[in-house]
């Protein structure tokens, strides 16, 4: 600290009570002027700081946050664009999976790596969704099955008795009209069987 004891007054009575910066030979320093009484005599007291080091500091920490801030900035981009790459990763392996399962491969299942995440939830509906799918699949191969066989059988009957009257060549008329009443009876069986799957269809 420096210190004047009687110092010029009116040097000083523009800063009395007040701490100001000043520029000297030697630096920036930071005064501060105050009056003192010491018995009959008044005096007046300056004391100072230099702050050379202080502006030095400033300096060092300004230069370091102009170098610091763009390989911060660069770092955290390289770290966020890291990140958002693991993050994906659950996606890109849902996504691989999802076109590879297919109607023949309704079986399969989506990958969950964690199911309480967001990700493993939308995973879980999505093999739910999977698993529904599979089994109205399943029902329709089962009713696809049903109706071949529905309309082979009468189909079969029809064919059975028209190769059977046609190989009787003492065949007379009534007995050509018994062969078309069946298969006239099996027409009307199958054409209830086509009504019927149209208004399933619809």
């Amino acid at each position: 600290m420096l210190g004047e004891v009687a110092i010029d007054q009116v040097r000083c009575d523009h800063y009395l009570g007040s701490t100001v910066e000043l520029s000297a030979e030697q630096g920036f320093f930071r005064q501060y002027c105050a009056p003192l009484s010491v018995g009959n005599r008044k005096l007046l007291v300056r004391v100072g700081r230099s702050e050379e080091k202080l502006r030095a500091e400033l300096q060092w920490l300004s230069l370091f946050l102009l170098i610091a801030i763009p390989f911060g900035v660069l770092g955290a981009a390289a770290g966020g664009f890291f990140l958002a790459q693991r993050a994906l990763k659950p996606v890109d392996a849902i996504t691989l999976k999802a076109e590879a399962i297919t109607a023949d491969r309704l079986s399969e299942r989506l990958p969950v790596a964690n199911p309480d995440d967001e990700i493993g939830r939308l995973a879980t509906v999505f093999n739910a969704t999977f698993e529904r799918i599979e089994r109205a699949m399943a029902q329709i191969k089962r009713f696809t099955a049903d109706v071949s066989h529905e309309l082979r059988t009468p189909l079969t009957a029809m064919r059975a008795v028209t190769e059977v009257a046609l190989s009787n060549s003492m065949l007379d008329v009534a007995g050509a009209r018994a062969a078309l009443t069946s298969n006239l009876e099996e027409v009307v069986r199958m054409s209830d069987l086509v009504e019927k799957l149209l208004m399933l269809s619809r």
